[in-house]
């Protein structure tokens, strides 16, 4: 017994109206490790990364200065989607686009250890002993210019992890 969008024709094949009953798949997300290393010559690094870095630089001979290696690109969809879902409902309560820009923040840390923990679970209240400013209880402490990441300049080859973080600042 044939169905109503199904007949056949003068051969005998069966016709379906295949428009009324095609439906694309979905594409499933798969899933990424938090890190992705990324080349120093590639386009992310070069005109992603190091210019918002370079862009952010306090005193522009900075540049000279500072030196980068082991780009790595941070995979979080969890924070990805609570960043989305907090600027969507900002729009909501009356923020216009100009208000809600992105811009950039800039955190160092010394260990491996306490950047993995911030890509996986996010920036909290009390990142930073430095008190100058206020209680860090209260609030988490970025760096606007990404040589200026430290309260006490950087040392001679020092290293450690600049993690570049996209936040919204509210324009008024």
């Amino acid at each position: 017994m044939e169905s109503p969008a199904q007949s056949l024709d003068s051969d005998g094949i069966l016709e379906i109206d295949t428009l009324k009953q095609f439906t694309i798949p979905k594409r499933k997300k798969a899933k990424r490790d938090l890190f992705e290393t990324i080349a120093s010559d590639s386009r992310e690094y070069v005109q992603d990364i190091l210019q918002v870095l370079r862009l952010s630089y306090k005193d522009r001979e900075s540049a000279r200065n500072f030196s980068y290696s082991r780009p790595r690109l941070i995979h979080n969809d969890q924070l990805l989607d609570e960043y989305a879902e907090k600027k969507k409902q900002m729009r909501q309560d009356g923020y216009t686009e100009k208000e809600l820009q992105d811009v950039y923040g800039f955190l160092y840390v010394e260990t491996e250890q306490e950047m993995r923990r911030i890509c996986r679970d996010g920036l909290h209240t009390g990142n930073c002993k430095i008190s100058c400013l206020g209680n860090p209880k209260m609030g988490v402490y970025l760096s606007k210019h990404a040589d200026i990441i430290t309260a006490e300049p950087l040392k001679s080859r020092q290293s450690g992890t600049i993690l570049i973080m996209k936040i919204i600042k509210l324009i008024n």
